[in-house]
């Protein structure tokens, strides 16, 4: 029995963070983005603007970071803050990402 739970640096799958996930994509990478599959209970929505809003149920927060990394600027976590303030410092527009998502723009 785990007496406290791990470090997030410790663990892919960090139980003291699992909880309800937000993530933005922006337009230019919102048609992309629809086709993966993030979660298997990840839900869409279609923002006026173009957008597209996944929410889903995980944890691991350090994995989601080198995930959403690949997307640049493209994308924006909302929830939970812990992560929204890892992904914002590292959202970039400098370097060509990864070949899936170059041409990405952050509209």
């Amino acid at each position: 029995m785990r007496t406290s739970p791990p470090a997030p640096s410790a663990s892919y799958d960090a139980e003291a963070e699992f909880g309800p996930v937000v993530w933005r994509f922006a337009p230019a990478a919102a048609d992309a983005a629809r086709q993966f599959v993030f979660h298997p209970a990840q839900t869409f929505t279609d923002e006026p603007d173009g957008s597209l809003t996944v929410r889903l149920r995980a944890a691991g927060h350090l994995e989601m970071v080198w995930h959403l990394y690949q997307w640049g600027a493209a994308v924006e976590a909302l929830e939970p803050p812990a992560l929204a303030a890892l992904v914002a410092g590292h959202r970039r527009t400098d370097f060509r990402r990864c070949p899936r998502f170059r041409g990405l723009a952050a509209s």
